[in-house]
């Protein structure tokens, strides 16, 4: 990500920006509490994008359904009786 904002800034870092900010704080150490409240942010927000992306694929599953199909397959049973 430092190599990436780098290149994107003529070979500087911008100030103020995430990547500085992320550079400042390593330099400086952060103590066991920040750390432990940057892991439990971190490990939250992948539970919300594990969420999303479990009802965005379930949502695409439930549209593979095709309710006509399956009304045609309960039919075909029932006659074949």
């Amino acid at each position: 990500m430092m190599s990436w904002a780098a290149k994107a800034n003529g070979g500087q870092i911008a100030p103020r920006s995430l990547v500085a900010v992320l550079q400042s704080a390593g330099a400086a150490g952060i103590g066991a509490s920040a750390t432990a409240t940057i892991a439990a942010a971190g490990a939250a927000g992948g539970v919300v994008v594990n969420k999303v992306i479990d009802n965005v694929i379930q949502n695409k599953d439930d549209d593979k359904k095709d309710p006509d199909i399956d009304e045609c397959n309960k039919l075909d049973g029932e006659i074949d009786q």
